[in-house]
């Protein structure tokens, strides 16, 4: 089989599975197995599993061997999972006359409820059945994978993404936009001016008047324009439920030769045919354009993290939250289905233990927002976004940061340091030797300097408001980095 090929082929065997296990009544009749269904298909649509071509998951997995057989796997454990489903199943079509073995496959399902909650479904059915309790487990827990590995792959291609879309901004479709954002900006400048809440009308020229905004200013503003324009375009394909007559599209089967999935249990011999079974009451659930065009998978994508349900990213959700928990975040969305919801601002399918974690479903919109900007005038990578203030502090440090010599003993003895900061190897000598004359010797002091010498940044001043910092830190100043978070969340429609 053509290698680009592997994953497609496997998807459409699980999908016409899928048709088939709602084909028939006892399955057809739980929401349970309609959910699982809808699932996958989100899955398909959200990597363009089952296209061919560039577009393709597979095309983009060309040079990720490893990843390609890690999604396979956990396509024919999904396949075998199905099939076991189907084997009695098949066996009971063969009995057409046996009506005892029908009301008794009915008793396996009588405890399920029909409204979607698996958590009293699964229950029941485990004590009634094990086999069956067992493979829909692995189902679930497969397809929660595979959910997993979308989210990471469309991560890894983030910036190719963000690249597309910044080739495509048209900031005029911003202007309205934009002139909110000015005059926020423009007001808290006048507030930082007079002292007082700027809410006379005589000052509405002034207030959206661009020529008044600084070029920091202008670049956070630019900023948030580029921040909604990559959601705009990341959310482009999200359809808007219709309110009249909800259509029930159905699943296009697909023309499978009938060739026998086996089983690798003890009975060989047990085999259903993947050719899939029509039927005019079949249910399915299919994901009609809900997500966009994936792009290629990026070099930083982690297979071992992305199958690792216990992996929930530690760096981003204690980092972000570090600025951001103080920060007015937009709910989770509701779920789609009963165990995925779907991100309004990337697309992304993600489990609903996001809306139960607080922090974790912070995070994930940070990474959709990068909410830290540089705010030095003569940044040479003035655009460039940082996820967390610890990447912008590296960066701030490296690239505009300035040498001090710091006396650490006077420090912490006093509150006020920047008198004990000094800006020349000369000064910092001179005060040791005065304060200090028992490590004043040129060997004690050329040890000393080495662990008192300090990269800062120069004290800093917030674009937003008229606070300003007052001494030179080794750090990037709370107040600015949280307002900046704060400015930086106006993106979000």
């Amino acid at each position: 089989m053509d290698a680009t090929g592997m994953v497609r082929h496997r998807a459409e065997i699980c999908q016409s599975l899928f048709s088939r296990c709602l084909s028939h009544p006892l399955f057809s009749e739980l929401d349970w197995f309609e959910n699982r269904q809808g699932e996958f298909n989100l899955w398909a649509a959200s990597l363009k599993v089952i296209s061919s071509g560039r577009p393709s998951l597979d095309f983009r997995l060309r040079d990720r061997p490893e990843v390609q057989e890690l999604i396979c796997d956990l396509l024919d454990g999904l396949s075998e999972a199905l099939v076991s489903l189907l084997q009695p199943v098949a066996s009971e079509l063969e009995k057409e006359n046996d009506d005892e073995n029908t009301d008794e496959m009915d008793s396996i399902f009588s405890a399920f409820s029909s409204d979607g909650e698996d958590a009293a479904s699964l229950p029941s059915i485990g004590k009634a059945d094990g086999l069956f309790s067992e493979q829909m487990f692995n189902i679930k827990t497969i397809l929660g994978q595979l959910a997993r590995i979308s989210t990471a792959i469309r991560r890894s291609g983030a910036n190719y993404r963000y690249q597309k879309a910044d080739a495509l901004l048209d900031e005029e479709s911003f202007k309205d936009f934009k002139r909110e954002l000015t005059v926020i900006v423009l007001m808290g400048s006048i507030e930082a001016r007079t002292g007082e809440p700027a809410d006379n009308s005589d000052i509405t020229a002034q207030i959206t008047d661009s020529s008044r905004l600084t070029a920091i200013q202008n670049r956070l503003i630019h900023a948030n324009i580029v921040r909604r324009n990559r959601i705009k375009f990341a959310t482009r394909s999200m359809q808007k439920p219709e309110k009249a007559k909800p259509q029930q599209p159905q699943l296009k089967f697909i023309s499978l030769p009938d060739i026998p999935v086996e089983l690798p249990s003890q009975s060989p011999s047990k085999s259903v045919s993947a050719k899939p079974v029509t039927s005019s009451q079949a249910p399915s659930i299919v994901a009609t354009s809900v997500v966009q065009t994936a792009t290629d998978i990026g070099s930083q994508f982690k297979w071992e993290q992305a199958t690792d349900s216990g992996t929930q990213s530690p760096s981003v959700m204690t980092k972000v939250t570090r600025t951001g928990a103080a920060q007015d975040y937009p709910a989770c969305p509701k779920p789609v289905l009963d165990d995925i919801l779907q991100c309004p601002y990337c697309a992304d399918i993600l489990p609903t233990s996001y809306s139960k974690q607080v922090s974790r479903w912070k995070g994930h919109v940070a990474q959709d927002v990068l909410p830290h900007i540089c705010i030095h005038a003569d940044c040479q990578t003035p655009d460039k976004m940082y996820l967390t203030s610890d990447e912008l502090l590296k960066h701030m440090l490296s690239q505009h940061g300035v040498v001090r010599w710091v006396c650490d003993h006077c420090a912490t003895k006093s509150a006020a340091d920047e008198t004990f900061i000094f800006s020349s190897f000369e000064d910092w000598e001179g005060h040791m030797r005065r304060e200090h004359a028992s490590v004043s010797t040129a060997s004690q002091l050329l040890s000393l300097s080495k662990v008192s010498q300090r990269r800062m940044l120069e004290p800093q001043k917030c674009p937003l408001c008229g606070y300003a910092a007052e001494h030179s830190s080794s750090i990037l100043d709370d107040h600015i980095t949280k307002h900046l978070h704060g400015f930086a969340l106006r993106c979000l429609p």
